[in-house]
């Protein structure tokens, strides 16, 4: 893809079969981290399979000269190939992949998903009471976290697991790697940020060794780090071949509560501290009683006082975990999230601010029964 950036309304397709290890067949769908780069004016990304209608939806809005990136679980189309829309300007697209999903949807062996109620593994802020606390990620450090038989994820038979990752108080914009211990450090980044910028990324890792992940910061500067885990899947052992399955869809915007949106919740602005209640169940071809979790992107956009959005399982207690931080009155942010749901299908958004915001969700997959 090298000298391909796609200039405004342009789009670059993508070779994912066949490449960084995703098979050449049998691939339904392929977790990437897309990281845009030197965009010229503000816009906007949306990631689809190659060969179908581009969706009205966003993966990854940014604004002139800045670096971000955002996860996507996204089927793959015509070809092998992924799509990568860009709105306005001429923006620079990395692509990285995580991992892929066979097409034949399993239901016994590695690879099946199993969601919970998300917990927080890692602070390393001073003070926030985890073990890592105080261990602040200096430039060219890295940080071993201990996942296998922490906070709900087995000790034994987990081959990989969902995180959301966010970094706060850096010193110097950097760049952060999260990679299964014992392996090297990839040439593919998790989270790119600036000075003083509080940003998440949604991660799926390979545990390593001793059932660790390992964070590295790049440099040049120190940052504290977040570590919340949503969800493993097995890895196929004895004990450990059982799970959900998961479904890919067309990305469909489901929610949008802006004023004038279209959506039934059009005007639905979320209050201060207010918890906004989705039902996906039955939803999009979505089974009834048939979900245990699904894949989304959710954006906040025009917020009036900084804080944060926690997304849960509905009927589950105020988790101690974000899945996105904003600082900045009127900003928009986003972030894929992977959420387990309620027995009836349902989960919970709740806008931990003192000002309004609107919510948008675009929904790309879910999971089956466990």
């Amino acid at each position: 893809g090298a000298g391909h950036a796609p200039g405004p309304g342009g789009t670059l397709g993508v070779q994912v079969t066949g490449e960084g290890g995703v098979p050449a067949s049998g691939v339904g769908a392929v977790v990437v981290n897309v990281t845009i780069t030197d965009p010229t004016t503000a816009g906007y990304i949306s990631v689809f399979p190659e060969g179908v209608a581009r969706p009205v939806v966003s993966t990854l809005d940014f604004s002139p000269g800045e670096s971000r990136a955002n996860l996507a679980e996204v089927a793959v189309g015509d070809n092998g190939q992924i799509a990568v829309y860009n709105s306005a300007g001429t923006t620079q697209v990395v692509v990285d992949v995580e991992g892929w999903y066979d097409s034949s949807a399993p239901t016994s062996g590695a690879g099946l998903y199993h969601a919970m109620a998300p917990q927080r593994l890692v602070d390393t802020r001073a003070g926030a009471g985890t073990p890592y606390s105080g261990q602040m990620l200096e430039a060219g450090h890295s940080l071993t976290v201990q996942v296998a038989g922490v906070d709900g994820v087995p000790s034994s038979g987990a081959e990989a697991a969902v995180f959301n990752v966010t970094v706060v108080d850096s010193t110097a914009p950097s760049v952060l790697a999260v990679y299964p211990t014992g392996t090297s450090a990839p040439t593919a980044s998790t989270i790119n940020f600036s000075t003083g910028q509080i940003i998440a990324n949604q991660d799926a890792v390979e545990l390593g060794s001793g059932g660790k992940v390992t964070i590295y910061n790049f440099g040049p500067g120190a940052t504290d780090v977040i570590l919340d885990v949503a969800g493993w899947y097995t890895d196929g052992s004895a004990g450990a071949s059982s799970g959900a399955s998961f479904n890919v869809l067309i990305p469909t915007r489901v929610v949008d509560t802006r004023a004038g949106s279209g959506r039934p919740d059009a005007g639905d602005t979320l209050a201060a501290d207010e918890t906004f209640h989705s039902q996906f169940s039955g939803l999009n071809g979505i089974p009834s009683g048939s979900a245990s979790g699904v894949v989304l992107n959710v954006t906040v956009t025009d917020t009036t006082a900084n804080g944060y959005l926690a997304v849960f399982p509905d009927g589950q207690p105020l988790p101690a975990t974000s899945e996105m931080d904003w600082a900045l009155r009127g900003q928009t942010t986003e972030n894929a999230v992977v959420v387990g749901l309620s027995g009836a299908g349902e989960a919970d958004f709740s806008n931990q601010s003192l000002g309004r915001t609107d919510l948008i969700i675009d929904l790309s997959g879910w999971f089956g029964a466990e």
